[in-house]
């Protein structure tokens, strides 16, 4: 209990620094404190002498001092969001356990949104608008968790689009498997009049068995108005082991190419779905710059400075039509009006 009280003061402290203008630089040189500023002292303790080390100079002590506290926030679980507010010139983010900190590469596209025109509506549905510029869409992405739908409530309620689980490949036999509820979801939204998108739970290790995903969307979304994107969605699984466990960045994003141009081939608009680490940890963004992106992040306001199309804000909204939770999306892109 001292270390981790030990811990929160360090915390609190940095965070005081970070408000005070003390701005943290990672650089090749280290971190730029001003010249007359203190190294700050930690309470004594086995972890307040982790914090501290010692350095020839202060910017050196100060810089291992923030080294040794990131070791520290890893130690005792400290939030990566919580983390994030501490070094906002870098990417945090967990990944496997272990809190990445990243920098940002600015040879990669940026996104244009200001959070500034950000708002909370009702029932915890977010709005954006820019004036004369871009206007957020609500949307919200439902699977055969969310059991039977009432579309036209659903559509009553203010739902201007809808992404739909077309199905997933099994993480164990590789089987594709069409969700129960897709067919069902895909007559009833169209017949509510709600824009429809689709996405595709991948388990594909193979270019190839990319391409037969796509193939199975493109099969089963025939007939169907599709005005919003088809969707590449592989994630990281909480069981283990599981196909793609050790593919490597390289093997996914080539694998995500694979489908994505497929579904291009056959008319539609590609799109890729991940998170923070799944973007930066597990794909080579470079090589993706024409897909446009799903970005899920869980938060008041996003923290991802790359381009991105469609946000999921929450996995736990509530929208009349639907019992129980289902996700809630902010497109900032009018794929209907196309």
């Amino acid at each position: 209990m001292v270390t981790q009280i030990l811990l929160v003061l360090n915390i609190i402290l940095l965070t005081a620094l970070v408000a005070a203008g003390i701005h943290i630089a990672y650089t090749s040189s280290g971190p730029k404190p001003p010249a007359e500023q203190n190294v700050p002292v930690a309470p004594e303790s086995e972890d307040a002498a982790e914090v501290m080390g010692a350095g020839n100079t202060e910017e050196q002590a100060l810089q291992q001092w923030i080294d040794n506290m990131k070791a520290l926030a890893q130690k005792h679980g400290v939030d990566a969001y919580f983390l994030q507010e501490l070094f906002p010139e870098n990417i945090v983010y967990s990944f496997r356990g272990q809190h990445i900190y990243a920098e940002v590469d600015e040879s990669l596209p940026k996104h244009p949104y200001t959070w500034e025109n950000l708002r909370q509506g009702e029932n915890g549905v977010l709005q954006y608008a820019e004036e004369g510029g871009v206007q957020g869409i609500f949307g919200i992405d439902v699977s055969k968790y969310q059991g039977e739908i009432d579309w036209a409530k659903v559509k009553e309620a203010g739902v201007e689009f809808v992404m739909i689980r077309a199905g997933y490949r099994g993480y164990d036999t590789g089987q594709i498997v069409m969700d129960e509820y897709f067919e069902s979801y895909l007559q009833g939204a169209s017949e509510a009049g709600i824009p429809i998108g689709v996405y595709f739970f991948s388990q594909a290790i193979s270019a190839e068995e990319a391409v037969e995903e796509a193939e199975f969307v493109l099969e089963a979304v025939e007939g169907y108005p599709i005005a919003y994107p088809i969707v590449f969605d592989m994630e990281e699984m909480e069981t283990s082991p599981y196909r793609t466990e050790n593919l490597t960045s390289e093997e996914i994003t080539k694998i995500a190419i694979a489908f994505c141009n497929r579904v291009q081939e056959g008319g539609y608009t590609p799109m890729l779905y991940g998170n923070v680490s799944w973007f930066l940890a597990r794909m080579d963004l470079h090589q993706l710059h024409e897909y446009d992106k799903w970005f899920a992040q869980y938060r008041p306001m996003p923290y991802y400075p790359y381009e991105f199309t469609i946000w999921q804000y929450t996995a736990k909204g509530s929208v009349d039509g639907i019992e129980g939770e289902v996700d809630m999306n902010l497109s900032f892109v009018d794929y209907a009006a196309d």
